[in-house]
């Protein structure tokens, strides 16, 4: 399913970070979100995905079932595995969960 925002506003206050936007991204490809520094890139992920719902507008398509994304803040816990961290999301990771990451890992090259 391809991604389409209608009319998206996104105000902070009186800031108005996005206003009657309207985007569309096809179901294949790789897409990059540029700009300077608090434009609203990461506003705009957070909605997309579905972590922020204080907005005007529609998005079709998005939420946090079909949109992933890597923060650019550091998010790992010191304590855990790259594996652990990799499974943080899942409330109760099954076997299947844990081997597909571990294959995941693999083809980057990460060992045990």
């Amino acid at each position: 399913m391809s991604l389409v925002l209608r009319n998206l506003t996104k105000r902070f206050g009186d800031k108005i970070i996005l206003e009657n936007a309207n985007l569309a991204f096809p179901d294949t490809g790789a897409y990059h979100i540029i700009g300077e520094s608090g434009i609203g890139k990461t506003t705009l992920l957070n909605m997309i995905a579905g972590l922020d719902t204080d907005y005007e507008g529609e998005i079709f398509g998005g939420g946090k079932e079909c949109v992933s994304y890597v923060f650019q803040e550091y998010r790992l816990f010191d304590t855990a595995s790259a594996l652990e961290n990799s499974l943080i999301s899942f409330e109760n990771p099954t076997d299947t969960d844990i081997e597909r990451a571990k294959e995941y890992f693999r083809r980057l090259g990460f060992t045990d």
